[in-house]
C-alpha cells in the first residue's frame, strides 16, 4: 500500500499561509511527540526560515520518556523580552496534531474546534490567548508527495492521514509488525481480534472493525508509548 494524502484544499492552505506571514511575530510549530521527526512539513521551511520559531511537543502522554512540553507563554516572553503591544503567533502542523487543542488551552477555553479526526480546521481562525498574545489557529497540511513511505505509515498510525483513504486492515497488521520492531510483545491480526471477539457469523475474523480497534488502541496509549521515528532510523 503506498500512501499519500495531499488534497486540494492543503494547496491553497499552503497559500494563505505564506500570505499571512507578514502579519505575525513567531510561529508555533507543534510537533506529535510519538514521531516529531515524521511530522516535519519540509512544505513549512519555506516560512519557519522567515520568523522565530518555537517548537511545542504534543501528546507526551503518549511517548515514552518524560516528554517535554514548552511554556509558550514563557518562550514568547524570551523572544520578546521588551513589552510588546501584541504579540501575533501562528500555530502550524499536519493535521490531527494538536495544534487547536493547544491553543484552547492557552485561551482557557474551548474557542477552536478539535477532534480525533485530521482536517478539522480548514480555514485560519484568530484567537485572543489574553491581552498581550494572539493565535493564529491554521489548517493542518501535509506535503504534495510522502517519498519516504515510513514516514508516511507513522503520520497514519496517529491519525494524521484519514483513515477513509487507506486500507486500514493492512495498515494495522503493519502497525502490529512495527510494533513488535520497537519492543512490544509480539500479537498477531486475528489473535487481537478473536480474543475480543471481532466475528462474523461462521466465525470468520470480522477484519474491519479488529483493524479499527487496532489504532484506536494505539492512538489511545493502550498499546504502549513507542518513539515511532526509531522505524525510520532502520530503514535509512
Amino acid at each position: 500500500m503506498i500512501i499519500n494524502w495531499f488534497p486540494g484544499h492543503m494547496t491553497s492552505s499552503l497559500r494563505m499561509l505564506e500570505k499571512q506571514i507578514s502579519q505575525v511575530d513567531v510561529i508555533i510549530y507543534v510537533l506529535d511527540a510519538r514521531c516529531m521527526k515524521s511530522c516535519l512539513n519540509p512544505e513549512f521551511q519555506k516560512f519557519t526560515q522567515r520568523k522565530p520559531v518555537i517548537f511545542f511537543h504534543s501528546k507526551t502522554d503518549l511517548a515514552p520518556g518524560t516528554g517535554h512540553r514548552n511554556d509558550i507563554v514563557a518562550e514568547i516572553k524570551k523572544l520578546f523580552p521588551v513589552p510588546k503591544k501584541m504579540v501575533r503567533a501562528m500555530v502550524i502542523g499536519v493535521p490531527n496534531s494538536g495544534k487547536s487543542t493547544l491553543i484552547n488551552k492557552l485561551a482557557n477555553k474551548k474557542k477552536t474546534l478539535t477532534g480525533d479526526k485530521p482536517g478539522i480546521t480548514r480555514t485560519k481562525q484568530w484567537v485572543t490567548a489574553d491581552d498581550h498574545l494572539w493565535l493564529m489557529d491554521t489548517p493542518g497540511i501535509l506535503w504534495p508527495k510522502l517519498e519516504n513511505q515510513q514516514i508516511a505509515r507513522n503520520l497514519a498510525y496517529i491519525g494524521t492521514i484519514k483513515d477513509d483513504i487507506l486500507d486500514i486492515v493492512e495498515l494495522s497488521k503493519q502497525l502490529l509488525a512495527d510494533l513488535t520492531i520497537l519492543g512490544h510483545p509480539a500479537i498477531s491480526f486475528e489473535d487481537f481480534g478473536r480474543k475480543r471477539g471481532y466475528l462474523l457469523k461462521g466465525g470468520i475474523l470480522d477484519e474491519e472493525r479488529c483493524a479499527k480497534a487496532i489504532l484506536l488502541d494505539f492512538r489511545h496509549g493502550k498499546m504502549g508509548k513507542y518513539n515511532l521515528d526509531e522505524l525510520i532510523d532502520n530503514t535509512e
